[in-house]
């Protein structure tokens, strides 16, 4: 068997009667939708009931499946504590799902925090448990703070682990929509909230997974939701099917949005390529690159096609494949170099040298753009999904200049290298917008691990620095 359906539901504690009372009658849409999709649920008779949702244990850098033999809650905490749950986990398929993940090298597993049950998991088992007639198993996934094509990514191997076992599954991507709909929310109202839901159901509407990709992350952190990210790990449970929507409600009662949604799949044989979202966006990603680097110098270009062909081909790309109209003119040339990539700004790896370590800088380009771009101890390894945000800065070094004083560096100009018995410490050129060469020196001297009254020697240097 394999993942029978998918749905998004919402988990707001107002919609359990217990807790809401006479305001029930509020969210009116959303219980009646809610209870036609779990009868429909309970039919299928699932084994597993796989919830994702973004109030379990949440990482920067990693997904986290919880790893607990079996759970029990309630809802006392809201004055319901007569609404209890309780269930057994699914252990065999998270151990699948962690196996994959590591088999792919994937930031995902069981090593997080498992956290007491929540809302999350809670208000969708209470409707489904009124229907639900056969015992069932849970298995329950976290979002991560990373991107949008890496919870795609985890949706694709959740579904591979699915397969392995032979479980017969659905999976629930648990959140609402912007709490910032309407004036009388108690987040506050924002003019994205509405625009947010607007584009988010159309999407759901049309099963145009493409459209999770596209979110400004201004808009997203506008419209204070907890929705987009289970919906693209539900999303990428889907690629390559063609899932046939039952879309059954929207409302946004005391300006929360809240949305009920489910996708049931036909042919589980189906193969579609042109729903292979994360490959669709790979490739606009490297057409868009193709596009970025046309007019970039001959530096960049070689080191972009490496990158490119680093990610997509997972080989480093040998200097001779390259089009002799950007290599011809380097290489002759035998200088250190120091590739650097930077994403929204900030460092995402680094790597150089300030002698010729290959044949040429042609080589020396692309060693250091596949050391920066996988060896960086400080970062895991640059990935395709990352490629349209990346700028890189390629330096090739000039002849280092032995100097005896500080002030023979201009700090707009130079760079500093500092070196005693094998060990150095150095500044490239305005890399970070120096203040002074004094504030060189103390960078120097911190990475070097010396003191500034130490026997060091100390040199200048000037770069031909090429950026995009």
């Amino acid at each position: 068997m394999s993942i029978i359906s998918t749905y998004v539901l919402p988990h707001a504690q107002a919609l359990i009667p217990e807790i809401s009372k006479d305001r029930i009658s509020k969210f009116e849409a959303t219980t009646i939708s809610y209870n036609e999709i779990a009868e429909k649920i309970a039919a299928i008779e699932p084994e597993t009931i796989i919830i994702i949702n973004s109030h379990e244990a949440v990482y920067g850098d990693y997904f986290h499946i919880n790893n607990k033999e079996c759970a029990s809650g309630d809802f006392s905490a809201y004055g319901a504590g007569n609404v209890k749950f309780s269930f057994d986990y699914d252990t065999e398929l998270v151990k699948a799902i962690e196996n994959i993940c590591l088999e792919k090298d994937f930031p995902a597993g069981t090593e997080g925090e498992d956290k007491p049950l929540s809302h999350g998991i809670m208000v969708p088992l209470y409707y489904l448990n009124k229907y639900i007639k056969n015992e069932y198993k849970v298995v329950s996934i976290s979002i991560s703070g990373l991107g949008n094509s890496i919870h795609y990514k985890f949706g694709q191997l959740i579904n591979d682990a699915v397969e392995a076992t032979g479980r017969k599954a659905i999976v629930i991507a648990s959140g609402d929509f912007s709490h910032r709909v309407k004036k009388d929310s108690p987040f506050g109202y924002h003019k994205n909230g509405a625009l947010y839901d607007g584009l988010l159901t159309t999407a759901l509407r049309k099963t145009d997974f493409l459209n999770l990709f596209g979110f400004e992350d201004d808009m997203v952190l506008a419209a204070t939701e907890c929705v987009l990210m289970p919906i693209t790990i539900m999303a990428g449970c889907l690629d390559g099917k063609n899932p046939v929507p039952d879309f059954k409600s929207y409302e946004a009662p005391f300006g929360i949005g809240m949305c009920v949604c489910g996708f049931t799949i036909d042919d589980f044989e189906e193969n579609d390529s042109t729903r292979r979202f994360l490959r669709i966006l790979n490739e606009r990603i490297l057409d868009g690159v193709d596009r970025k680097i046309e007019n970039a110098p001959n530096a960049i270009k070689i080191s972009m096609i490496t990158l490119q062909t680093l990610l997509t081909e997972d080989r480093i790309i040998d200097a001779n494949e390259l089009p002799k109209e950007i290599t011809d003119p380097l290489i002759n040339d035998h200088n250190g170099v120091f590739v650097s990539f930077k994403i929204n700004k900030r460092a995402r790896g680094s790597m150089g040298s300030f002698t010729v370590t290959t044949s040429n800088v042609v080589t020396e380009i692309i060693t250091m753009t596949v050391a920066a771009a996988s060896n960086d101890l400080r970062f895991k390894p640059i990935t395709l999904e990352e490629l349209d945000a990346i700028s890189v800065t390629v330096d090739i070094i000039e002849p280092l200049e032995s100097i005896q004083f500080l002030n023979q560096v201009n700090h707009r100009k130079h760079g500093l290298y500092i070196e005693k018995d094998g060990v150095i410490g150095l500044c490239l050129p305005n890399a970070q917008d120096f203040k002074s060469s004094k504030q060189m020196l103390e960078i120097a001297l911190a990475e070097a691990g010396f003191k500034e009254d130490d026997d060091y020697k100390m040199y200048r240097f000037d770069t031909m620095r090429f950026t995009l």
